[in-house]
C-alpha cells in the first residue's frame, strides 16, 4: 500500500483520523501506521491484537484505551501514547523508545518491553500470566469508561454503541 501511495507522487504523508472510535478487539496484526500521520486520539482499542503492529513519531494514540491488547512485539518508538491506558496489556518485545508516555497508565503491564528509560509507575508481571479473556472480564480494566449519557462521539464508550434505525412507516403514502 505504502509503495502504490508513494508512485501518486502528491509529496504529502497520507493522514488517518480514527479518534475516539470504538474499535475494540480489532485484528491488526502486523499493521503498520508508522508511514502516515495517524492521528488515533481517544480511540477504543480494548482486546485489540496489535503484535508486530508499527507506529511513528507521526502516531498520535494520546488518551487511548489499550487495555488487555496484545502489543506483542509493536514498535511504539516515538508514538505519543500521553495519558493512554495500557494496563493489562500484553508488551512482550513491543519497542517504547522515544515514546511520549506522559500520565499513561502501565500498572500492570505483561512481560518485557525496552524503554528509552522504565517509566515511573511501571509495574509488569510475567507474560506467563496474561491471559486476554480473563483480562477483559475484568472491570478493573475498564474504568476510565466515559461515564454513560456523554455526547455522542466525544470520546468512546465502554462498550461498542448500537445504532437504532427507525423502522418504516407502515401508513401508505399518496403524492398529491
Amino acid at each position: 500500500m505504502q509503495n502504490k501511495v508513494a508512485a501518486l507522487g502528491l509529496g504529502d504523508r497520507p493522514a488517518i483520523d480514527l479518534a475516539n472510535d470504538e474499535l475494540s478487539g480489532q485484528p491488526w496484526t502486523g499493521i503498520n501506521f508508522g508511514w502516515i500521520s495517524a492521528f488515533l486520539v481517544g480511540i477504543d482499542l480494548r482486546g485489540a491484537s496489535l503484535e508486530s503492529s508499527q507506529w511513528s513519531a507521526s502516531s498520535d494514540l494520546s488518551y487511548s484505551y489499550l487495555q488487555c491488547a496484545d502489543l506483542q512485539g509493536a514498535d511504539f518508538a516515538g508514538a505519543d501514547l500521553s495519558y493512554a491506558d495500557l494496563a493489562g496489556a500484553n508488551v512482550q518485545g513491543a519497542d517504547f523508545r522515544g515514546a511520549h508516555l506522559e500520565g499513561a497508565m502501565l500498572a500492570p503491564l505483561y512481560g518485557v518491553a525496552t524503554w528509552s528509560q522504565p517509566p515511573p509507575g511501571l509495574t509488569t508481571l510475567p507474560v506467563t500470566q496474561w491471559d486476554q479473556y480473563a483480562c477483559l472480564q475484568n472491570s478493573h480494566f475498564w474504568r476510565n469508561a466515559p461515564a454513560a449519557g456523554s455526547s455522542p462521539g466525544a470520546v468512546p464508550s465502554p462498550r461498542p454503541s448500537v445504532m437504532q434505525t427507525q423502522k418504516p412507516s407502515a401508513a401508505a403514502t399518496t403524492e398529491g
